[in-house]
């Protein structure tokens, strides 16, 4: 039998639309309308350097949840509006400018901030490949720990990863998070999805072990 190809990106932000209506309406009922197009054109002008495929995807389905919402989208991660985004990257791009950081990688411009957990932890999408990767992937920033582990080849894997998991009911709201219930079958998924991620990796280096995911 030949493999089925895998689903586009817009596809299964559809599929997480649906599911979002249909089982947390909490949390949908929050999420923001799409980000326009000559918005997204100016974020790439500040940047100056192409937004990948699927961060654009991201916001054109829609611009993040309203800030007064504190449910989370991502184990205990919120889903950033486009102009929270910009703040955050220029703020720690002002920190790094100015040796705020303890290591040469702690962060870099090239992160793009799309989670954020309220306390200064992200997931960012990459836009250079760090540690020897691939332009695109996904990178969790820890403001107070090192670890810097690529979680995913780029966005569309996370969200091929997310959407098939959650629609099995492998996902639950738990102690102010959403997260698996069912947490070996959702690596064994992951596993299947994104070979060899997450990837280990540390501010100065590649090392520590994946902290939490």
């Amino acid at each position: 039998m030949a493999k089925q190809p895998a689903p586009t990106m817009p596809a299964l932000l559809e599929r997480l639309d649906r599911w979002l209506r249909l089982y947390r309406a909490d949390y949908y009922e929050w999420l923001r309308p799409g980000v326009p197009e000559r918005e997204l054109s100016s974020l790439e002008r500040d940047l100056g350097r192409n937004l990948p495929a699927g961060f654009r995807e991201l916001y054109r389905w829609h611009d993040g949840q309203d800030p007064e919402c504190n449910l989370p989208l991502y184990y205990n991660q919120m889903f950033m509006p486009l102009h929270q985004v910009q703040m955050v990257w220029a703020a720690l791009g002002q920190l790094l400018d100015s040796g705020e950081f303890p290591e040469a990688n702690w962060w870099s411009k090239s992160w793009l901030p799309f989670l954020d957990s309220g306390d200064g932890d992200h997931l960012c999408v990459d836009l250079d490949g760090a540690f020897g990767g691939v332009p695109g992937q996904v990178l969790m920033f820890y403001h107070d720990w090192e670890g810097r582990n690529i979680e995913f080849p780029g966005m569309d894997k996370w969200m091929e990863a997310f959407v098939p998991t959650i629609e099995a009911g492998m996902w639950g709201e738990e102690e102010d998070q959403f997260k698996p219930r069912e947490v070996e079958k959702v690596r064994e998924f992951r596993s299947r999805v994104a070979p060899g991620y997450p990837k280990e990796c540390a501010a100065g280096g590649y090392g520590p072990a994946v902290r939490g995911w």
